[in-house]
């Protein structure tokens, strides 16, 4: 049941008999009918309706009106089977034919990995090894800073953050102090023309070896000189060592009134 058509080559791939029967609303009895055979297992009624829409080849295929130049749908109109005109299909491809990571712009950092099209690269003095997140099994990355400055960061895409910051979106990051700051631990996002970093110092202070989560407004980047309107690094961490902490979990997230601007007064 949809209300439109579907890439659904893996369930197709999986049924021994497929019905597209739309949104039928208060006319469900006729569908009842095709598929709910007689006390002797024979059908009570054959089907008749055929495809009012072409049927696509992958998810990404946009061109599926009959006459469209490269129209080559999976099915084209009116295409439609029944029980006394049954057909069987070969294997479909089951590629969906679209990047899926493309649609990542809220997820940074999670179990262990940063999702496509993000990646964890860190400058040559930051040291990072895998360990056990606050559920998963080596679900986290362990930053390790030298005795100086240097910095770290998650980059990919090119996102453009204002709307989530004035939608009073926040960035949530899930991590474990393990030694803390001795000197300035900054914020930022890279990509922009920047001004300022916030100054994150008080997180990475205090209590270590117990995982704790931070949400930070958008907004904070913003009125500390950070420019979201074109980012292509989302996490920046940058400091002076000694410093080491474990990150778990970063992304986007709305939970305005459990957040903070850190370094304001």
């Amino acid at each position: 049941l949809s209300g439109r058509p579907l890439w659904v080559n893996p369930e197709l791939n999986q049924s021994d008999a497929f019905v597209a029967a739309w949104l039928p609303g208060s006319e469900g009895q006729g569908i009842a009918d095709v598929l709910v055979g007689d006390a002797a297992g024979k059908p009570r009624r054959d089907f008749n309706g055929t495809l009012s829409f072409s049927w696509p080849k992958t998810a990404g295929q946009f061109k599926l009106n009959k006459g469209d130049a490269g129209y080559d749908p999976l099915f084209a109109l009116g295409y439609g089977l029944t029980y006394a005109r049954p057909a069987t299909l070969a294997a479909l491809s089951e590629d969906a034919g679209v990047d899926a990571s493309l649609a990542n712009t809220t997820i940074y950092f999670t179990k262990g990995v940063a999702p496509a099209p993000f990646s964890f690269a860190t400058d040559s003095k930051v040291s990072r090894r895998p360990i056990d997140g606050p559920a998963t099994q080596e679900g986290a990355q362990l930053l390790s800073w030298p005795a100086g400055p240097a910095t770290v960061r998650i980059g990919g895409g090119d996102l453009n953050l204002e709307r989530e910051a004035n939608a009073d979106l926040s960035i949530q990051i899930s991590y474990k102090l393990v030694t803390s700051a001795t000197g300035k631990v900054e914020l930022l996002m890279e990509g922009g023309a920047n001004k300022g970093a916030i100054d994150a110092t008080s997180l990475f202070t205090g209590q270590t070896d117990s995982w704790r989560t931070a949400k930070i407004l958008l907004k904070c980047y913003v009125q500390n000189g950070v420019d979201l309107s074109k980012v292509t690094a989302p996490f920046v961490v940058r400091a002076s060592g000694p410093l080491s902490f474990a990150v778990a979990d970063i992304r986007i997230i709305s939970d305005p009134n459990n957040s903070i601007c850190p370094g304001q007064k």
